[in-house]
């Protein structure tokens, strides 16, 4: 097989996987950012939703979502080739057993989530760099540049990439001018999604670094799970094989120097994230790559390979039976998603609330004549569909599609009942907010609080943009809703009485509520949030949570 073979496999096995695989929810969820381009989003930088935006422009459906993620995945096919450059039969042999053994780069050679890009450009910019300590003139100075801020607008955790692979050679690049202009190229590309994390406060921001790790606390077993997971799913069966390339692999350039850092900083960094979040294992692709280049490299100097290779060849047809399994529509878990959205082809009306974000975006992947809105309840997290403020939609009437409050109309799929609610009558709520401003009159600073006793403590709130003459003829309840664990593990649910609210002075739509409260639970962390109720629909959250600890 030479790279002309090569690369026209890798092509058109991803064609045809990518044509014949029904699309995952997030990539649903990141096609709805393709119809609305912008230069940053909730979760993600935007580069996946303009290369969905490309493949649509293409083509429909499924393809039409993945097309230039798989172009731009023989790209990266291409670039670790030249990274490594096998010459002989048995070279070539090896280092296609490697590539077609990374697990995730497999994965997303044909799903469009923002690992794709990462992935395409981590590559990229590890060949740049590798040109770069060799001859660092303005071609690959320019394209470093163009690398590093491709990188970074594909995933912010990206920045790993950049972090492991310069700081080990910092001495070697620092005093070289062409290095900040590359910085100051990328800062320059860069610079409109800086912008639009200005504008909007930086949501991703506060996402990632504080709501989603509110609930969480320190799990021994899933660290344990992370480290399992990490493991397997780098190279699979070939993954002790990996343990000894790289305890073992000594670099002998500095470009080998940082292939090693990225191989194993992320895996240490992501191990110490685990002790306080939830870590997800294809986030460990940046480290993947490096550490397929460095398994090719210390084996294609080793003489006996017989049982790694036929290790090797297993492992690869795992994989290829993984591919065949997924696109059949009896045993893949892909067609769930599918025969969801399917299942609302024949329903009436134009819009469609759903609880989830996941669950809206596949809907209207699948309905494009119909629009699907997010009524984020207990338990969901915000998404890009917050931002978007698409609640204003349901101002008319509207299906709220649910599974939790029972009617008789209903769709039933792989996913089980959904019962659809007309509602005709809402007032959109996006728009207010609540707060939890002192407990016993201590001020509350931050997104926790101790010494909250239990017989009796006055809470004070705060609600904005609140209009409580409407409210109350809607017929809307406010509550304090205490949790454990879970957002939806509703320990406590204390109703506030709207008559007990006071408007701040001097603002007709500000309202603070001061009352004494007793909880009569058992004494430990509890987490707090200020939530409502609609008619007809599931009380959803108004506030950010609080960690508040019980004691007598």
């Amino acid at each position: 097989m030479n790279l002309k073979v090569f690369l026209i496999i890798v092509f058109f096995v991803n064609i045809l996987q990518g044509i014949y695989t029904p699309v995952i929810d997030d990539e649903a969820y990141y096609w709805m950012w393709s119809l609305k381009l912008d230069f940053g989003y909730f979760d993600h930088p935007p580069l996946i939703a303009l290369w969905i935006k490309l493949s649509n422009l293409l083509f429909e459906q499924e393809i039409g979502t993945r097309f230039f993620t798989i172009l731009f995945n023989t790209i990266t096919a291409l670039l670790f080739w030249k990274l490594v450059e096998p010459k002989t039969k048995s070279a070539i042999k090896l280092f296609c057993i490697t590539y077609f053994s990374l697990i995730f780069v497999q994965i997303f050679s044909f799903i469009s989530t923002p690992d794709a890009p990462l992935l395409f450009f981590t590559v990229l910019y590890l060949y740049v760099l590798k040109k770069y300590l060799l001859q660092s003139n303005y071609f690959w100075t320019i394209l470093l540049g163009i690398s590093f801020a491709g990188i970074m607008y594909s995933k912010y955790h990206g920045v790993l990439v950049l972090v492991f692979t310069l700081l080990p050679i910092l001495n070697k690049i620092y005093k070289n001018g062409t290095f900040y202009l590359a910085i100051f190229i990328s800062l320059i590309l860069y610079s409109p999604h800086f912008y639009w994390l200005y504008q909007h406060d930086f949501p991703p921001i506060s996402y990632h670094f504080v709501d989603r790790s509110a609930e969480e606390k320190f799990d021994i077993t899933r660290t344990l799970i992370y480290v399992v997971t990490a493991i397997g799913c780098s190279l699979g069966l070939l993954s002790i094989y990996l343990g000894k390339a790289l305890y073992k692999f000594k670099p002998n350039s500095s470009f080998e120097k940082s292939l090693w850092w990225l191989a194993i900083g992320p895996f240490f960094f992501f191990l110490f994230a685990s002790f306080k979040d939830s870590v997800q294992a294809q986030w460990l692709a940046i480290s993947y790559i490096a550490c397929g280049v460095l398994f090719y490299i210390y084996f294609s100097g080793k003489s006996d390979l017989k049982l790694l290779m036929k290790i090797g060849v297993i492992n690869v047809s795992i994989l290829i039976a993984g591919r065949i399994l997924v696109i059949i529509p009896a045993l893949s878990p892909f067609y769930e998603t599918k025969d969801f959205g399917k299942s609302f082809n024949e329903l009436e009306g134009d819009v469609v609330a759903f609880e989830k974000y996941q669950e809206a975006s596949v809907f209207q992947f699948y309905n494009r004549d119909h629009i699907g809105v997010v009524y984020r309840t207990l338990g969901n997290r915000n998404s890009q569909f917050t931002m978007w403020n698409d609640e204003k939609l349901l101002e008319e009437p509207f299906i709220f599609a649910t599974k939790w409050i029972q009617s008789n109309d209903s769709v039933v799929n792989k996913k089980g009942t959904y019962y659809l609610q007309p509602i005709k009558n809402y007032m959109p709520i996006h728009e207010v907010n609540a707060s939890f401003l002192k407990v016993n009159n201590k001020l509350i600073e931050g997104s926790s609080i101790d010494d909250v006793i239990n017989s009796s403590s006055t809470f004070t709130l705060q609600f904005s943009n609140i209009d409580l003459d409407l409210f109350r003829s809607k017929g809307y309840e406010l509550k304090l809703l205490l949790t454990k664990d879970k957002q939806y593990n509703i320990i406590k649910d204390i109703p506030i009485t709207m008559g007990d609210l006071e408007s701040v002075e001097g603002n007709d739509s500000v309202y603070q509520f001061n009352k004494e409260i007793i909880f009569d639970l058992e004494e430990g962390e509890y987490i707090a949030y200020i939530g409502i109720t609609p008619p007809e629909l599931i009380t959803k959250y108004l506030s950010k949570p609080l960690k508040i600890n019980l004691s007598e």
